[in-house]
């Protein structure tokens, strides 16, 4: 989750719970949520 978080760095949880959906992961949103905000992530802001 982190390494993609990275990766995608403009993608929210929800987003990125969609991609480790699609890569076999059986997770909800929720969770991912949970462990988003206990990491402390963010996602980067557009400067426009």
């Amino acid at each position: 989750m982190i390494d993609l978080a990275r990766q995608y760095g403009r993608y929210g949880y929800r987003r990125v719970a969609a991609l480790l959906r699609d890569a076999g992961w059986q997770v909800s949103d929720g969770r991912i949520e949970r462990l988003w905000r206990r990491e402390g992530l963010n996602t980067m802001v557009s400067a426009a």
